[in-house]
């Protein structure tokens, strides 16, 4: 003989007597009318009714057993939401309004950098005379730049407008090694790799000599040898020659950007001319690891014959740049506040673009969740509806008013 389980023989003593509760309906409906034409204190059947009153509504417990249960609370986490899910709109809504004070904030500051720049750093920078100097013997003039870098656009709207200024030359290359030869397919020679010394002059209006800003000294071709563990790995990710177990790389000076700065206040009047390393370098950018390094460098793919590579690539890369800032140049303060973006509140702007998206999937999943679990509330409803009527039979039976 086949065990039945416990909790199916408990369905199936519901299920029984919820027939014979629907059989019984009749009588119970006249027993209903009954006891509501008897008005009589004291009667057997208002007895009854008071002690039904008195127990109150039936338990959500007795609906079914644990299945039914748990079903019953999925489908009321679905139709309210969850704790978790209320927990992640507020985050969200939380991070919508956190970009919006962070934007606002780091542009007042911001601001207030553009207006102490135009009333009272920018015109002792743009008096002085900036020039660069090669090996203590050439020196090449600066011309001024008038170059402006937007932000993004939604900071643009609320940020105060400046004029920017710069001092800058390029065409190193041509300074420093000469002309381009004739010849096309010239390589680079030893003489290439040779370093040099660089120097900022700032000449200020009056003064009898400039002011020095060394740069350093260094090459504006580098040859780098190093071990590598095969010839692809130099050739294609490394773009070097591989040869005897090691891998020779170049890399070609791209640009060279100090901010400087004077030693007092206000700018310009009380001190001499310095590089600024704030920020982590003396550079006018944020780099890799946060370091404001001044130079910059491009890779240069080795010949596959193991030479050196041809001077008309070399030049016609368009390389070497010198520039000079003010260390209170706004590009400067929105490149710190920034790292180097120029996107204020970049981080509660990814926040605040990952909660719409996750708002609009909760929308998007709660519809087939309501779909779906419609008819599961609905027949949990009834037959709680069921249980009551079945449990008032059985208090009336209990008190002797059917048979």
């Amino acid at each position: 003989v086949k065990r039945v389980p416990p909790w199916r023989a408990h369905e199936i003593e519901v299920e029984r007597k919820r027939l014979q509760h629907r059989t019984c309906r009749p009588r119970l409906r006249d027993v209903g009318e009954r006891a509501d034409d008897d008005s009589e204190t004291g009667s057997p059947r208002a007895d009854a009714r008071a002690r039904a009153a008195a127990r109150g509504p039936p338990s959500r417990h007795a609906a079914r057993g644990g299945g039914g249960r748990a079903k019953v609370r999925a489908m009321r986490g679905v139709f309210a939401g969850g704790g978790d899910n209320h927990d992640d709109l507020g985050h969200s809504l939380l991070g919508i309004a956190d970009f919006a004070r962070k934007q606002a904030g780091a542009i007042d500051a911001y601001n207030q950098v553009v207006d102490e720049w135009t009333d009272t750093y920018r015109a002792p920078f743009e008096g002085t005379t900036w020039a660069l100097r090669v090996d203590d013997a050439t020196e090449i003039p600066m011309d001024p730049k008038f170059v402006t870098t937007p932000l993004d656009p939604n900071s643009e709207k609320m940020a105060h407008a400046y004029d920017p200024l710069q001092f800058a030359m390029s065409d190193l290359l041509t300074v420093v090694w000469g002309p381009l030869p004739d010849d096309a397919g010239t390589p680079a020679s030893d003489e290439h790799l040779r370093e040099h010394s660089f120097t900022l002059l700032a000449t200020r209006p009056g003064a009898d000599a400039p002011e020095e800003l060394p740069l350093g000294s260094m090459a504006l071709l580098q040859q780098n040898v190093r071990r590598a563990g095969g010839w692809k790995v130099c050739k294609y990710q490394q773009g070097g020659y591989y040869h005897g177990g090691t891998c020779t790389t170049y890399s070609l000076l791209d640009s060279i950007c100090v901010k400087a700065t004077t030693e007092g206040e206000p700018a310009g009047k009380v001190g001499k001319w310095a590089l600024d390393a704030t920020f982590g370098g003396e550079g006018c950018r944020p780099g890799a690891g946060s370091s404001w390094a001044p130079v910059a460098w491009r890779h240069v793919r080795a010949p596959g014959s193991g030479g050196m590579p041809l001077l008309s690539g070399l030049y016609s890369a368009a390389v070497g740049t010198v520039t000079a800032r003010s260390s209170r140049d706004p590009l400067v303060a929105a490149m710190h506040a920034t790292k180097g973006s120029l996107f204020f509140a970049q981080k509660q702007a990814e926040e605040k673009a990952t909660g719409i998206v996750l708002l609009m999937l909760g929308a998007a999943l709660y519809i087939p969740g309501c779909v779906l679990g419609f008819p599961v509330a609905r027949q949990h409803l009834k037959h709680r509806r069921e249980q009551a009527k079945l449990r008032a039979y059985r208090e009336v039976r209990a008190d002797g008013l059917v048979p």
